[in-house]
């Protein structure tokens, strides 16, 4: 899997690099689509993450809103599948 190596090389762990992958790639190719290469797309994985574990700033607002759509998704999908 080259995501999780590029996500290695941004100093996350294996078990971290999983975890981000598995929880937030779905979200970024209904997102972006299929074009990102691998460093590309571990960018976007890590700018996902790191909206969803900050808190609100006023001054961020386009990246605190794309957290909470992203969210809601995961929530979307969940009812889904249960």
């Amino acid at each position: 899997m080259g995501v999780i190596e590029e996500l290695k090389k941004m100093d996350y762990s294996e078990a971290e690099a999983r975890i981000m992958f598995n929880r937030f790639s779905n979200d970024i190719l209904e997102i972006r689509g299929f074009y990102l290469n691998t460093f590309d797309f571990a960018k976007e994985i890590v700018e996902l993450h790191r909206a969803v574990q900050s808190e609100f700033d006023p001054n961020n607002l386009i990246r605190y809103m794309y957290a909470i759509w992203v969210i809601a998704l995961e929530k979307m999908n969940y009812r889904e599948i249960r």
